[in-house]
């Protein structure tokens, strides 16, 4: 058997070849491999909203509230919305083809599950955080507060380093900014903005 430190290394080097294949298979491996492959797993999370992202995301929340070391470890998040699917009869509820008022509490199973993930994130030290949205472009001010606030939260981390929002428009000046703290400064060096615009007001 490998000594723990060898496993941890080889862990380590497939985590920064991005091999997720290898690391999935080694959780099976045997106790030694469990740990610090699930670790890396589970380091980085996408939530894709689709017919099934309820169950999904149920379970993504059962297994991160029973270890919270993999809660912690969180190092990027992306969720990736269609404004054409549908979920459970019609999740998004379009009006002149933008995304119309409380669209995220209108899914009670997004909201109660994928919100939690977006809560757990906003307490990590999260280094990358993608929000992305397909076909029509989603408006800022039709997410909930509670959205609205965790997001912010994200984006004002002093340790996030990659932010990209695509086809979200209206965004307020903070998401970038981040939200002024007597904390230590941001370290985003990376910005991807797709189709996405900042308030006017906010440019002045």
């Amino acid at each position: 058997m490998l000594p723990q430190e060898l496993v941890d290394l080889v862990m380590d080097d497939l985590a920064s070849m991005n091999d997720t294949d290898t690391l999935r298979n080694s959780i099976y491996v045997s106790r030694a491999y469990h740990a610090p492959a699930r670790k890396h797993v589970f380091a980085n999370l996408e939530i894709v909203v689709d017919e099934s992202v309820g169950s999904r995301a149920r379970r993504l929340r059962k297994i991160l509230e029973n270890d919270l070391g993999l809660q912690r470890g969180i190092r990027s998040f992306k969720m990736h919305l269609s404004a054409e699917k549908n979920c459970e009869g019609r999740f998004w509820q379009h009006s002149k083809d933008l995304v119309a008022p409380n669209s995220f509490t209108r899914f009670g199973v997004f909201k109660e599950h994928v919100l939690w993930l977006t809560r757990v994130v906003s307490q990590a030290k999260v280094r990358k955080y993608s929000f992305v949205v397909e076909g029509s472009p989603l408006y800022w001010d039709t997410l909930d507060r509670c959205s609205q606030s965790l997001m912010l939260s994200i984006c004002s981390s002093p340790v996030l380093e990659t932010l990209e929002l695509v086809n979200v428009l209206n965004l307020p000046a903070t998401m970038i900014t981040g939200v002024p703290t007597d904390g230590p400064k941001g370290s985003l060096h990376h910005l991807v903005l797709g189709k996405s615009t900042v308030r006017d007001e906010d440019l002045h």
